[in-house]
């Protein structure tokens, strides 16, 4: 049975475009203030999935692998993760007192950026408000696209802290076991730090000071010694 290939002209291509774009703004607008926040986190979220997706060169059948997970391939840990067989540990030298320090001064602009991100981070509940005799100020430093990344000063509590003594592995005999291997594949695990809980009763061992309070984390923070380790 022949087939009847339908042709549009130019215009009426046009002009069907243009009623698809029209429909899906009215239906961006016509949505609630939740619908709207709930589509931009979700965008947010999963901003790395579109730019994997959106690569021309990617195969086909990679892309509807990548397709088919798209809830894993999220650009921040959107909330605190569940306990596992494995927690950070901190371990301290018995007879120290507990360290504590004054916060860092801070810039104005600094001030908006350190309730912005405590903010971020008690919504996740990956810190809580503390009332611990520990204490470790805060401050920034400034990424290469200008953003400010919230570093904690833990050299106080990292020269008490009992290291663990893990061999690391070399990185020449790691090489060395990939003799004759065609094929590789790359992990990089998004917010590793934030995924892995710390220990019940060592998060106090974690607090720090800011000009808003005192909060403790409960997920391994940056800065503090033994999680290479741990990972």
């Amino acid at each position: 049975m022949p087939m009847t290939l339908e042709v549009k002209p130019p215009g009426e291509a046009k002009m069907a475009a243009a009623i698809r774009e029209k429909t899906e703004k009215e239906v961006l607008e016509g949505e609630t203030a939740e619908e709207k926040a709930e589509r931009e986190k979700d965008e947010t979220l999963h901003r790395g999935w579109s730019k994997v997706m959106s690569d021309l060169s990617l195969h086909p059948a990679a892309r509807r692998v990548v397709g088919e997970y798209r809830d894993i391939f999220c650009d921040e840990i959107p909330k605190l993760s569940p306990r596992r067989s494995v927690e950070f540990a901190i371990d301290l030298e018995p007879r120290h007192p507990p360290p504590a320090r004054l916060p860092y001064q801070l810039s104005f602009g600094e001030f908006d950026e350190m309730r912005r991100q405590l903010d971020d981070l008690l919504a996740k509940g990956f810190i809580r408000p503390s009332i611990s005799p520990f204490a470790a100020p805060a401050f920034f430093v400034a990424k290469k696209d200008g953003s400010l990344r919230m570093c904690i000063d833990y050299r106080a509590i990292n020269k008490i802290t009992i290291k663990d003594k893990y061999a690391m592995p070399r990185l020449e005999e790691l090489l060395n076991r990939l003799r004759g291997a065609k094929i590789f594949s790359v992990l990089d695990m998004r917010q590793f730090f934030y995924q892995l809980r710390i220990r019940l009763g060592d998060e106090l061992k974690t607090a720090i000071c800011t000009r808003y309070g005192n909060y403790e984390w409960l997920v391994m923070p940056f800065g503090i010694c033994n999680p290479p380790p741990t990972s």
